[in-house]
Order: structure tokens, then sequence, then C-alpha cells
């Protein structure tokens, strides 16, 4: 689980195993239950011997928009060449409110 707070910046950063390819890749969130989805921006750096670091971020404005609670999220990576699709397993985000305004 990772934790964020309303209204702070939200960032991750990573590696992924990746085979050559075309990637764009895609995430949201969402409270189990809801229809509701938050988008999150992933960058996806230049594939080197099959790794690639990836950022998954989003702004104070987006996450004052969260609700406080456990959020599922994943990420779907689509290689554009040959439309394969997966998606990685859901992980969680912690979202609380703040205290000192």
């Amino acid at each position: 689980m990772f934790p964020a707070k309303q209204g702070d910046d939200f960032a991750l950063v990573g590696t992924v195993k990746l085979p050559a390819g075309s990637w764009a890749v895609a995430g949201q969130a969402k409270r189990e239950g809801s229809p509701t989805r938050y988008d999150l921006v992933v960058t996806l750096g230049v594939i080197v011997n099959g790794q690639a670091v990836i950022a998954v971020e989003a702004s104070k404005a987006a996450t004052a928009t969260w609700p406080a609670g456990t959020l599922q999220a994943d990420l779907k990576f689509t290689d554009t060449a040959t439309g394969l699709v997966a998606h990685t397993s859901r992980f969680e985000i912690d979202v609380a409110t703040v205290v000192t305004l």
C-alpha cells in the first residue's frame, strides 16, 4: 500500500520489465464499488536490456479530489505496434486527509 494525502503531489518511481516494443502506458485508481476513476500520469523511460524506469504521478489538484480511504489502482501497457495489452496487478493507495492547512 502506498500512502498519499489529499492535496499533495503523489509520485512513485520504479522499474518495469518489458520486451522491446512501442509501449503506451495508462493508469487509473478507483474506490472499490465506485464508478468514479481517477487518472494517474504514467511516464515510461527508454527500455534498455528489457527494463525501463517508470513514474506514476498525480498532481496536488488531482489528489485533492481523491476520497479518503483505500483506492485500488493498476497500469495498462499497450504495444501500439502489435496491439498487445497487459495490466499490472492491482495496487493500493491509502489516501489520508491533511491536518495542517
